[in-house]
């Protein structure tokens, strides 16, 4: 964003010069104005106040080389004048001459300038002049300026976002996330902001991913907190809390990720959903060790892992019939699969058993039709099972 820099018309305070209109001229009356100046300067060369009105018309019509010539003809009968000094640095900065705009700007600003901001925004100057040297590729003295224009009075925010992108493309990352931070303590919804900050923190927690594995863990959680629909810090805090054996967390991790992470990560996060459930299973955790299996769902490469996973977890937490439908999907991809047929026969209990109870407990009550249906579930799970053909036999 650049500035627009009011072009200030003020004499009043310049000694034997009338006070001036404030507003500007219509096109033509400016071009009559500016020719009676050039006529009567041709009478009068030396006549420093004539002089200076031509800079300040030609300044207001833009035409910047012209004017900065006529006010700095004029500027030695105005020195120690903050409205000549502006003026003049204002020309200049226009022409494209900026070195020479800084020496009158910073002279305007002694005299008292930044006093005044809201007549003389010197550091809106200041922001255009840092402008022109990023198109001369000088960011080092474009950052120098900038930083000056924080101390005066007037808008920051601007001048902020731009050292933050300045200062990230001279790879001074830790200023470059000072500014994008103080725009967005002054605008908290800003995207640009947001972005910068995000990719920086997350930038700087893959660097550390290696070397300071708790400050790159920061910094994934800095960037959530620009950032919070991101998935790949999650999946990095998943992988550093696997790494400490952390499952509880290494899952929360990856079912915040949700489905949003790239397909490259697919192998690595079934590999750390399936270890940790396994690992969780082991601690006799199934209840945490549920948290994988949604992950893995989604999972092709790892199907039958998935459904024998899925089968012991719930076998573990006594749910029966769904471990026993894992276990069959297993065995309808893979017969031979000696883990899957083993626990199937202790799921297959599992599920007789409470089909059992469940129909000798409707018979003690007197509802014989639904006992009769479970009793009949159970035998076609285990046609030898205990006491349930006789059970059968009673409840018709």
């Amino acid at each position: 964003m650049v500035f627009r820099i009011v072009c200030l018309l003020i004499c009043a305070s310049l000694t034997g010069l009338p006070a001036m209109a404030s507003g500007p001229l219509p096109e033509d009356l400016q071009t009559i104005t500016t020719e009676r100046y050039r006529q009567a300067l041709a009478v009068d060369p030396d006549n420093s106040t004539l002089r200076y009105y031509l800079g300040v018309n030609l300044l207001a019509r833009e035409q910047f080389a012209e004017a900065a010539r006529e006010l700095r003809r004029a500027w030695p009968a105005y020195a120690k004048s903050v409205e000549a000094n502006y003026n003049l640095a204002l020309a200049l900065a226009g022409s494209g001459d900026s070195d020479s705009a800084l020496i009158y700007l910073q002279q305007a600003e002694d005299l008292g300038a930044a006093k005044q901001p809201e007549t003389y925004p010197i550091a809106a100057v200041y922001y255009n002049i840092a402008l022109d040297q990023l198109n001369h590729d000088r960011p080092q003295q474009a950052a120098e300026l900038l930083e000056h224009a924080l101390q005066l009075p007037g808008p920051k925010t601007e001048i902020h976002r731009l050292l933050g992108d300045i200062f990230l493309r001279l790879g001074d990352e830790q200023r470059s996330e000072a500014h994008w931070l103080a725009v967005l303590k002054e605008t908290p919804e800003d995207p640009d902001a947001r972005d910068y900050l995000y990719t920086l923190r997350y930038n700087r927690g893959l660097e550390l991913l290696e070397s300071a594995p708790e400050q790159a863990r920061d910094q994934f959680l800095a960037a959530l907190e620009v950032n919070p629909e991101a998935p790949l810090p999650h999946y990095y805090l998943a992988f550093l809390a696997y790494q400490k054996q952390d499952c509880g967390t290494t899952l929360d991790q990856l079912q915040q990720a949700g489905d949003q992470l790239p397909e490259s990560t697919r192998e690595s996060l079934d590999a750390m959903a399936f270890n940790c459930a396994a690992r969780l299973l082991e601690q006799e955790r199934p209840e945490l060790a549920q948290r994988a299996l949604k992950l893995l769902e989604a999972s092709p490469s790892s199907e039958i892992q998935s459904h024998f996973l899925a089968g012991n977890i719930h076998l573990a937490l006594k749910n029966y019939e769904q471990a026993r439908n894992e276990y069959l999907q297993v065995l309808q991809k893979d017969p031979g699969h000696t883990g899957a047929t083993l626990n199937l026969l202790k799921a297959d209990q599992g599920t007789s058993d409470r089909l059992f109870e469940e129909g000798r407990d409707l018979y003690r009550s007197g509802a014989y039709l639904q006992a009769i249906a479970r009793f009949e579930q159970c035998l076609r799970i285990n046609p030898a099972y205990p006491m349930a053909r006789d059970y059968l036999e009673q409840s018709r």
